[in-house]
């Protein structure tokens, strides 16, 4: 396992608060950002983590604890809702585990499906080129 030091990086999973209304929400995220943005952007791009089905799983992909060290429970990495947060949101939350690489590129193959980024919108000409 890496040493997790102060960076972010990609793969890391943090508890973070999140303002919702009058109220403060705790959840957990997965960092998508790649880790040259994650050095030099103010801002880093995560996705939910939930434990549980959710009702809407047009793009989810499993996060079992067995590929996140530190992660203590199975969860479902929810690609179809994907944010672009403040630095500081995940450097004041708790950093709780690392995806490692097999987890990794099960979400980055859900992530073109959720993006339309892979061979089936080329191949069924989804893709606009105007």
């Amino acid at each position: 396992m890496r040493t997790a030091g102060n960076a972010i990086r990609r793969g890391d999973v943090f508890d973070i608060a999140l303002p919702c209304g009058d109220e403060t929400v705790s959840c957990k995220v997965l960092v998508l950002q790649n880790d040259i943005a994650n050095r030099v952007a103010p801002t880093v791009i995560v996705t939910p983590l939930v434990e549980g089905v959710p009702d809407n799983l047009s793009v989810a992909v499993p996060v079992p604890a067995s590929h996140a060290h530190g992660l203590g429970s199975d969860h479902l990495a929810l690609l179809s809702q994907i944010y672009t947060l403040d630095k500081g949101i995940l450097t004041a939350g708790r950093r709780l585990a690392i995806v490692q690489s097999q987890g990794m590129a099960a979400i980055d193959k859900a992530l073109q499906l959720s993006l339309g980024l892979g061979m089936f919108q080329k191949m069924t000409g989804r893709r606009r080129d105007n």
